[in-house]
C-alpha cells in the first residue's frame, strides 16, 4: 500500500472569538518570455478495481444568514483568446461511456427555491 499525502491548515476552535482559517495556495510563477506553467492533479490508475476520485467542494456554513463557500472555474485570459473550459468523458473500450451530470440541489423549505441552471454564451 503507497502512503497518503494530506496537506491542511489547521482547525480554529475558540467558540467565543472570531478566527479564520488560514487558506493552502498552489500557484505556479509567471513568466515575460515563456509558458506559464501547469498544475496537474492526476489519480493512479488501477487494473483490479475502479480507478479512483477527484472530489472538488467548497466548504458548508450554518446558520440562516450565511452561504456555504461557491467552486468557481474560470479559464486563462488572452488578449485575442481565451482559454477553454473542456468537460468530457473519455470514450469506453469495451462498454459504455460515463454521463455529465449538471444538477441543482432541492430546496429545503416549502416556500424555498432550487437553484438556476444558466446556460448561455457571449455576445458576437
Amino acid at each position: 500500500m503507497s502512503g497518503d499525502l494530506l496537506l491542511q491548515t489547521g482547525d480554529v476552535v475558540d467558540k467565543h472569538s472570531r478566527g479564520d482559517v488560514g487558506k493552502v495556495d498552489i500557484s505556479t510563477g509567471n513568466s515575460d518570455n515563456g509558458q506559464g506553467g501547469d498544475i496537474v492533479l492526476r489519480v493512479g490508475d488501477s487494473r483490479q478495481t475502479d480507478g479512483g476520485n477527484i472530489d472538488l467542494s467548497a466548504g458548508s456554513s450554518a446558520g440562516n444568514t450565511f452561504h456555504g463557500g461557491k467552486l468557481n472555474m474560470k479559464s486563462g485570459e488572452g488578449d485575442f483568446y481565451t482559454g477553454e473550459i473542456n468537460l468530457k468523458t473519455p470514450d469506453s473500450r469495451h462498454g459504455s461511456s460515463g454521463a455529465i451530470n449538471i444538477a441543482t440541489g432541492n430546496s429545503g423549505t416549502l416556500h424555498g427555491q432550487s437553484g438556476h441552471l444558466f446556460l448561455s454564451t457571449g455576445d458576437g
